[in-house]
């Protein structure tokens, strides 16, 4: 049987048996009344997506304004769901399911919330761990957010030993914290090149904007649709270290 682990962005997660595509009948999602599963943020779409087995394999196809992104990585058409495959729809994170004995078990699992909600543990995935030393704080959804950033890189690895490849060492000097009147951005590495997320964020797979390099030290950001998008152009001191960057005519300096 197919299942799907709902975690919202407050920690809390629900685990929903999806019997319906056994049956070969298909699955909705979406904020309006009457689909298969609802989930209610108003960044979820009326109709944003709705699942399908053809051929006896799952497929998700999005329906939405807002787009889904499936293990960090934005789909268009018809995609084929394999087991462990992050899906995220609006503040959401849905985890893809199929039921086998040997790999999957349920257990409780505290509510940071305060009550209780039973998880679905994959028992070959890995594990995402918060230490956090504040009251009041939603544990869970930091773990969450760790996960969708670096499990699905992490689970590819170990299925692929050796076929990844490292990162373009000059892209290393960009990285740190840039600051402005604005507030604070990170530069970080992601895919093949650079991105940029806003500080603070609760949801960093959504905050990030993947860059694509351009000429010397200029970036563009790359839009939703693949389109480049405005300049990101950073700059040196004398004696060549990078220092601030400007973007839409405001220059951030780097404090980290």
């Amino acid at each position: 049987m197919y299942r799907l682990e709902i975690r919202d962005d407050e920690g809390r997660s629900t685990v929903v048996p999806l019997e319906r595509l056994a049956r070969d009948e298909e699955i909705t999602i979406g904020r309006k009344e009457g689909n298969s599963i609802r989930l209610t943020e108003r960044n979820v779409s009326r109709q944003h997506a709705k699942l399908a087995r053809r051929d006896g394999k799952v497929f998700v196809e999005d329906s939405s304004r807002y787009g889904i992104k499936i293990n960090g990585q934005r789909v268009s058409g018809p995609t084929a769901l394999a087991n462990g495959d992050i899906l995220l729809i609006g503040d959401y994170q849905l985890a893809f399911e199929i039921d086998d004995a040997d790999q999957l078990t349920t257990r409780e699992t505290a509510d940071p919330t305060g009550g209780d909600a039973t998880a679905l543990v994959n028992l070959d995935k890995i594990a995402a761990i918060a230490a956090i030393n504040a009251m009041g704080v939603n544990s869970g959804a930091f773990t969450a957010a760790a996960f969708a950033l670096v499990g699905p890189a992490i689970q590819a690895v170990v299925a692929s030993p050796g076929e990844g490849s490292p990162s373009d060492p000059d892209l290393d000097e960009y990285l740190g914290i840039y600051r402005s009147a604005w507030g604070e951005q990170a530069v970080v590495l992601w895919e093949d090149s650079l991105a940029t997320m806003g500080l603070p964020t609760s949801n960093p797979m959504e905050a990030l904007s993947q860059l694509v390099r351009g000429d010397g030290d200029t970036f563009h950001r790359e839009r939703s649709d693949g389109a480049l998008g405005e300049s990101l152009i950073f700059e040196r001191n004398a004696a060549g270290e990078i220092v601030s960057f400007s973007q839409h005519g405001n220059q951030s300096q780097k404090v980290e």
